[in-house]
């Protein structure tokens, strides 16, 4: 199981590599390879050009993570995470409708869905530092490596500040200071 326990929120991680006691446990704030994932360093060359994006996939169902679920009504958001399951076809939808009596269900639209998962219609956009990533890792080391490409970078710096500055004068905050 690469997720398990405690708040979805803060991205638990346990790494089992047999039954009984777990070997590795980490979170999002801990973990290099989580931390080079949610950051596109690493992710496969085809998650940028995706063949089965927008239910393009064949399948009968989609099933992924609710992003957001807390624009769901509040007893749906029990903090252990929430799915989607999108039906894609007429066996899709009697599958899911015989599953219906024996889950907690909340409705939703495609729509409403991809507001919070992007992806499901478009592809993930590669990092601008995952080709420094494939050529230097290795000699530095992973957890160095990806704990100093976590730093942002020149036009990163240069994009938050201009987008306090941007904040400051549209919320009128400029005449406080």
């Amino acid at each position: 199981s690469m997720r398990r326990g405690g708040s979805w929120r803060r991205m638990p991680i346990e790494i089992q590599y047999s039954l009984g006691k777990p070997t590795y446990r980490s979170s999002q704030l801990d973990d290099s390879f989580l931390k080079g994932f949610l950051r596109n360093f690493y992710l496969r060359r085809c998650c940028h050009k995706c063949p089965a994006r927008d239910l393009r996939s064949g399948s009968d169902i989609t099933l992924g993570d609710f992003w957001e679920v807390s624009s769901l009504p509040a007893s749906f958001d029990d903090d252990t995470g929430v799915s989607v399951v999108l039906a894609n076809s007429e066996r899709g939808s009697g599958l899911v409708n015989s599953i219906l009596p024996q889950v907690e269900t909340a409705p939703s639209s495609y729509d409403a869905v991809c507001a919070f998962n992007p992806t499901l219609k478009s592809n993930y956009p590669p990092s601008r530092k995952r080709s420094k990533f494939f050529r230097e890792f290795r000699k530095r080391g992973f957890d160095e490596f990806v704990s100093d490409l976590e730093r942002p970078d020149f036009v990163q710096r240069a994009y938050r500040l201009l987008w306090w500055m941007k904040r400051l004068v549209v919320n009128g905050e400029v005449n406080r200071l």
